[in-house]
């Protein structure tokens, strides 16, 4: 039961993840700007969105292990780690 709701934690986290980074995309890709200001608003809008989401994470999984339920705050640890991953190089070398 616990590693149900540990993967479903994962998936859910990296779902988001991977929305609001294609929503990104698809906005600037659309945008009639030029090259360098693409880079740019890209890079804002998923710092931004980046930094919301892994602050909403470090407040889950800290809640988590104060409520000693650590199998689901290392699920949100993990999330948050593989989020830093991801999206750190997206955010630096997408163009």
């Amino acid at each position: 039961m616990e590693e149900d709701k540990f993967k479903k934690i994962l998936y859910w986290n990296l779902g988001i993840y991977f929305c609001y980074t294609t929503i990104g995309i698809i906005l600037v890709k659309s945008s009639t700007a030029k090259q360098p200001v693409d880079a740019v608003a890209f890079e804002i809008w998923s710092v931004c969105f980046m930094g919301i989401h892994l602050l909403l994470i470090t407040m889950k999984f800290i809640l988590l292990f104060s409520k000693r339920e650590k199998e689901l705050g290392k699920s949100y640890l993990l999330s948050f780690l593989l989020i830093i991953l991801i999206g750190l190089p997206t955010c630096v070398f997408y163009f």
